[in-house]
């Protein structure tokens, strides 16, 4: 489901806020560049754009805010839960979309991959 969004963004913040102590600004920032940086490399933004009916820089550019934006906020917390609702509700309000709308882009995305995967697997 949402994990074809939002899995990298997770993986980050989880293992940075493993320790107790909140994330400086420099590591949000490293965090965020990964992230859509990863997430830029393997066609994500692209394949969302396509989806959402948006650009792809418009979706790029959106996302590294946001995560931004949720990573302060969620600076410290344990649950990744109100991290996931953080990017979902604020990504998709800056792209425009409602959060079903996101969702079932993401249900879409995530179902490609998963026929490509299993195709791959039949070789």
């Amino acid at each position: 489901m949402k994990t074809a969004i939002f899995l990298p963004a997770l993986l980050i913040s989880t293992s940075l806020t493993l320790s107790a102590e909140p994330l400086t600004q420099q590591q949000i920032d490293m965090t965020v560049e990964f992230s859509v940086n990863s997430m830029k490399a393997d066609g994500t933004f692209k394949e969302m754009s396509s989806c959402l009916n948006t650009s792809e820089i418009k979706a790029e550019a959106a996302f590294g805010d946001v995560m931004a934006v949720c990573l302060k906020l969620d600076n410290g917390a344990e649950n990744d839960d109100q991290l996931t609702a953080c990017l979902l509700s604020k990504y998709a309000a800056e792209l425009g979309v409602s959060e079903e709308q996101m969702l079932l882009c993401a249900d879409e995305l995530e179902e490609d991959e998963n026929s490509e995967i299993d195709s791959e697997d039949e070789y």
